[in-house]
């Protein structure tokens, strides 16, 4: 990491000439050129990959944001021309009652479903409060499958819950 602070200027633009006219005016002033997360929506890949041949010399940053996928993503604005880009690290944090352990463990088979993993149960004490209440962390360690999120009443009538073979 370099110890002088560097500069960066966001390209928050939803159409790709103005961001290119504004980097080449800036280009000598900054150190980073963020495509930002409006351009990359709206150009996609072509932001990074313009933007690379009009600034050669710039660390370009792809803030993409990605909260799924990242590895892909990664590949694809790095091949198309980005030093780095942006990613949403997803976590669940819930306060929960004194059941929030055995709720956890019931909860296991659709937290992995929905692509979640139970980092910890936190005890914590709240002021005034007698009952044990926990704070319940679950990472987003993989994407959604385009099953879910259910239509409204779905998830009442068919709960997601781990398939129970009986041996006849």
């Amino acid at each position: 990491m370099s110890p002088v602070p560097m500069l960066q200027i966001a390209m928050d633009y939803i159409t790709l000439p103005p961001a290119l006219a504004m980097a080449v005016k800036v280009a000598s002033e900054v150190d980073i050129i963020e495509i930002g997360t409006p351009l990359c929506k709206a150009a996609g890949l072509e932001a990074i990959r313009s933007m690379r041949e009009i600034v050669p010399d710039k660390l370009i940053l792809a803030d993409f944001k990605s909260p799924d996928v990242g590895g892909l993503e990664a590949k694809m604005a790095f091949d198309a021309g980005a030093d780095m880009m942006t990613v949403i690290g997803g976590a669940a944090l819930a306060l929960k009652g004194e059941s929030a352990p055995a709720e956890a463990h019931a909860a296991e088979y659709a937290t992995r479903l929905l692509g979640g993993h139970l980092r910890k149960l936190i005890p914590v004490t709240l002021p005034g409060v007698v009952e044990d209440r926990y704070l319940v962390v679950i990472d987003k360690v993989a994407a959604t499958p385009n099953a879910y999120p259910r239509r409204v009443g779905v998830p009442s009538k068919h709960p997601l819950q781990a398939e129970i073979q009986v041996k006849s």
